[in-house]
């Protein structure tokens, strides 16, 4: 996502005209726009945890906004079937990871931006449920930022299409760093693209090395993927570091 011009984000978060296109229900009562331009071409979608608001998020949004002007972000009101799965009970997970695909369909569908051109950043339960959905649904997204997220049991292989990047406080109690390396091991034994930072201390919507590493990661990652076409067209690792794929560190 590297590359794009830089641009002042509206200074408001605000619910989107009732002049956007009306073919599905969206924003939802809840949501908020940080920006929606004419012919977005990319769709960042930013789900809070328990506790949270759509309000929280606003400067994060923002940041992201500003960076990416061609990007349609919204803070979303995460679903109810997703705030009712927080103790993380099995019987409520399914459902949870429903309501969370479903939201994410709806928008792509609404402003015509397949998964390619999506990235999420989901808290907590929606992180638990996104870290979920992401292996269960492979048009889910291009991008997933999951912060505070957990899993139960192994993970399971998820799309090559997709970057993983799992953030986690020092000082958060929902996911032990034993588990976490244990997991990050799994995930690169299953050869997953993904990164694990653990930042210091608690990763909330306002936490300010939470939103720098987020925006370093939209700006610098480049998806394992992209390495790999680069380097069986290239031959060689110094050729790579010249393809344009890898310069510009495409998103999708």
């Amino acid at each position: 996502m590297a590359g794009l011009p830089n641009r002042t984000a509206n200074a408001e978060m605000t619910p989107h005209s009732k002049d956007a296109p009306d073919a599905l229900p969206l924003p939802a009562t809840g949501d908020l726009i940080a920006a929606w331009p004419q012919e977005p071409q990319q769709l960042f979608l930013l789900l809070h945890g328990a506790g949270q608001l759509p309000a929280d998020w606003l400067p994060l949004a923002q940041a992201i906004a500003r960076l990416f002007p061609q990007g349609l972000v919204a803070s979303l009101a995460t679903p109810v079937a997703l705030l009712r799965g927080i103790d993380n009970k099995p019987s409520d997970m399914p459902t949870a990871v429903e309501a969370l695909h479903e939201r994410v369909r709806c928008w792509q569908t609404h402003t015509g931006l397949g998964f390619d051109r999506t990235a999420l950043i989901t808290q907590g339960m929606a992180a638990s449920a996104a870290l979920r959905a992401i292996m269960r649904h492979a048009d889910l997204c291009a991008r997933l930022f999951a912060v505070g997220g957990q899993l139960d049991g192994r993970a399971a292989p998820i799309s090559e299409q997709t970057s993983l990047h799992w953030l986690h406080g020092d000082k958060d109690t929902s996911l032990s760093l034993a588990h976490a390396r244990e997991t990050a091991q799994h995930l690169q034994a299953l050869d997953v693209d993904f990164t694990l930072d653990l930042l210091p201390g608690s990763c909330t919507a306002d936490t300010p090395v939470l939103h720098q590493r987020v925006l370093e990661l939209l700006q610098g990652h480049v998806p394992r993927r992209l390495w790999k076409e680069a380097l069986a067209s290239a031959g060689t690792l110094e050729d790579v570091c010249q393809a344009p794929s890898a310069n510009k560190g495409d998103w999708h």
